[in-house]
């Protein structure tokens, strides 16, 4: 009987200890897979990191020479590929002006001397908001005069509607306006009458910058934006489909400004006659031809690196051989590991 115990103890030890050296197996497999898991978000994230430092390099080689004097879009050297290391880099200079400057349109209204509704129903932004965009007179109004408050240096009430200060305050707004032009779109949302705006064209952001004088540019604004450019109190006198033609007469079959097949020659006056406008003498300062001083350009360079791919945005003035930086931003993409 003994004996019988001794031996169902020794095969319960055995049992026991076989039990225990299965966790320990279990407890050793568990930490080295979650050490293998940690090397690779380790390696992942030095790949990524160098990933993400080559196609900084590569956006920026594309910037540098998207803004040398001598070179223009089309250029073989602002389109690079290498596919043996998945790295490469494309960098387009556009001119700024592709939409309205703001800035330049509010200046327009000033100029206006906005007292009366004539004199505000003859500007470029009144026709957009109410003609384009269909939004109700009154409310454009008071839109537009609050713009004009927000813009001139003083806290005098000077047009019908518009709020200056001390109405900004009433409704909780400390340090509004801001006295001074806009240098931004994202600013535009904080003055007074900005709701019927956004009811009338949510996607309002793509007609404008902050930065040009206000006249578009035929030769890389959107056939759209070109005809909205020729609005007046008697409808567009450009439609969408002449605007079309113009930029074809001056592109030529290949779309890009600066290579053979440019229309020679051309100027505002005989591409606006060509396109059957009436009146040239009231639209005519509403566009721009590539390359009229002063210059407002755009780049953007895309470097890429694996998956990695980082964009850099940069608007600039260039005033004779000097250039001056407007903006710069840059994103990153594709840089999360599994």
């Amino acid at each position: 009987m003994t004996i019988k115990r001794n031996l169902q103890r020794t095969h319960l030890s055995r049992g026991s200890a076989l039990i225990a050296i299965f966790w320990i197996m279990g407890i050793l497999a568990m930490a080295v897979f979650a050490t293998l898991a940690v090397v690779k978000v380790q390696s992942d994230i030095s790949t990524s990191s160098s990933h993400g430092h080559r196609a900084r390099a590569l956006a920026g080689k594309g910037l540098a020479l998207a803004m040398h004097r001598e070179v223009d879009n089309g250029d073989p050297l602002l389109n690079f590929k290498n596919p043996e290391f998945e790295e490469g880099y494309q960098a387009l200079l556009e001119p700024l002006a592709q939409n309205f400057g703001i800035n330049g349109l509010i200046n327009e209204v000033i100029e206006q001397q906005t007292t009366n509704n004539r004199a505000l129903s003859s500007t470029l932004l009144y026709q957009l908001f109410t003609e384009a965009w269909g939004m109700d007179e009154g409310e454009a109004q008071t839109f537009l005069h609050s713009l004009v408050e927000w813009v001139d240096p003083n806290d005098q009430v000077t047009t019908l509607s518009g709020w200056e200060r001390l109405n900004y305050e009433r409704e909780g707004f400390e340090g509004r306006p801001f006295n001074r032009h806009f240098k931004s779109l994202d600013e535009i949302p904080y003055v007074h009458g900005y709701e019927a705006l956004e009811a009338a064209n949510p996607d309002w952001r793509s007609s404008f910058n902050v930065w040009t004088p206000g006249a578009v540019d035929v030769s890389s604004a959107s056939p759209e934006i070109i005809s909205l450019a020729s609005l007046s109190t008697l409808g567009r006198a450009i439609d969408v489909e002449s605007a079309a033609i113009m930029q074809e007469q001056i592109l030529g079959s290949d779309g890009i400004r600066g290579t053979e097949d440019d229309g020679l020659d051309l100027n505002l006056e005989n591409l606006l006659s060509e396109a059957s406008v009436s009146d040239i003498s009231q639209i005519l300062d509403r566009y721009i031809l590539e390359g009229e001083a002063p210059q407002y350009s755009k780049i953007t360079s895309v470097g890429w690196s694996g998956t990695t791919k980082l964009t850099i945005n940069l608007s600039l003035q260039t005033l004779s051989s000097r250039p001056i930086v407007l903006e710069l931003h840059e994103t990153l993409e594709n840089t999360t590991y599994e």
